[in-house]
């Protein structure tokens, strides 16, 4: 396994995107896309960066492939920068939003669910969300996209928990 094996285990260990991930560390959009696409190392600022905001991470295993992913003895009065503070807090408030976002039409696709259930069968209704429309013509479109919005709610409300955890463990 080498670097770039690891860095992609911390993102999915993290379960963020690599889009998400680089905004984390604050590396420009594609840095980290761009060397896992051309399987090319980064330099020594990224991991410094990687170190500096993933602070669980042990810099062995990232580095040189040795040990395990996470620090075992994890000093709990090693404190966050304000740099990290401001990053780890935009972050859960750009997934807040999201999941209010998604909260809503959520309900929005509820609605429209019910209305295909009803004696009509609702056919061909019109969704508008997020600027567009989507035509559902039957109840299992519309039940898969509720589905598929619910487990990124959960999956974003989960991200949400872990970095406030970090976030009020650093303090």
């Amino acid at each position: 396994m080498d670097i770039l094996d690891r860095i992609r285990q911390i993102i999915e260990n993290e379960h963020l995107t690599i889009a998400s991930f680089e905004r984390m560390i604050g590396v420009s959009n594609a840095t980290i896309g761009k060397a896992i696409e051309r399987k090319k190392g980064v330099s020594s600022d990224v991991l410094q960066r990687i170190l500096e905001t993933f602070l669980m991470i042990d810099p062995d295993w990232l580095l040189l492939g040795k040990g395990e992913m996470l620090r075992q003895n994890t000093p709990n009065n090693e404190t966050l920068t304000s740099g990290q503070e401001a990053v780890y807090k935009n972050f859960i408030a750009e997934k807040e939003k999201r999941i209010d976002e998604l909260t809503r039409e959520n309900e929005h696709l509820r609605l429209e669910n019910e209305a295909l259930k009803s004696p009509s069968g609702g056919a061909g209704i019109i969704v508008q969300h997020d600027g567009g429309n989507n035509t559902y013509n039957n109840n299992t479109d519309l039940m898969q996209l509720v589905t598929s919005q619910q487990m990124e709610i959960r999956d974003l409300t989960e991200q949400n928990r872990r970095l406030t955890e970090i976030i009020a463990n650093k303090f």
